[in-house]
């Protein structure tokens, strides 16, 4: 299979009509697809349906580690359904109190669900933190896949969001997601 030598990028087109970028900077494969970008893995050890087409499953594998099990379909026929990537969440005994809420934007990820009912959404920051939300969510929650407003006041030792609560769904779903400027943990 062919590879991108070094700087260079190569636009490939989606399935769903759009052209994404294929990129290798220094060894380092990046796609501006939406699964690429939201993967909860380093940058280096990221992957796609479009570096798989381009480079093929075994130097993907190689250059990212052994592939997890293809997804399952979903009950919709025909595509599968993408697995939710493994999210830590943070320990909120060690959290740290910022001076003022902060508010940022995060794509919902999953749904947590106990007894049956909706609990909580898991979802991930622009620049990769899983975020776990659990209030201020409605009888109807956003979709998974969907850009949404989070607020919280707390940081964990690591500076990963805590007690975040849902500010309402996004009206405009931008295609990019801008990452929260560096926030001070005191």
């Amino acid at each position: 299979m062919p590879d991108l030598r070094d700087g260079e990028s190569l636009d490939v087109p989606g399935s769903n009509g759009a052209v994404y970028t294929i990129k290798n900077v220094g060894g380092v494969y990046a796609c501006t697809c939406m699964a690429w970008r939201t993967q909860s893995a380093a940058v280096d050890r990221r992957t796609c349906k479009h570096l798989r087409r381009l480079r093929g499953d075994a130097a993907e594998d190689a250059r990212v580690g052994l592939r997890a099990a293809p997804p399952k379909p979903s009950a919709k026929g025909g595509k599968p359904s993408p697995a939710p990537p493994p999210v830590t969440l943070p320990n909120p005994a060690a959290a740290h109190t910022l001076p003022a809420p902060v508010e940022a934007d995060a794509i919902v990820t999953a749904y947590q669900f106990a007894g049956g009912r909706l609990i909580g959404l898991l979802c991930r920051l622009g620049d990769g933190q899983a975020v776990g939300v659990s209030s201020g969510l409605a009888d109807h929650p956003p979709a998974v896949g969907s850009i949404v407003g989070l607020r919280f006041q707390k940081l964990s030792a690591t500076g990963v969001p805590v007690a975040a609560g849902f500010a309402g769904a996004r009206t405009d779903d931008a295609a990019t997601l801008p990452v929260p400027a560096a926030l001070p943990v005191t």
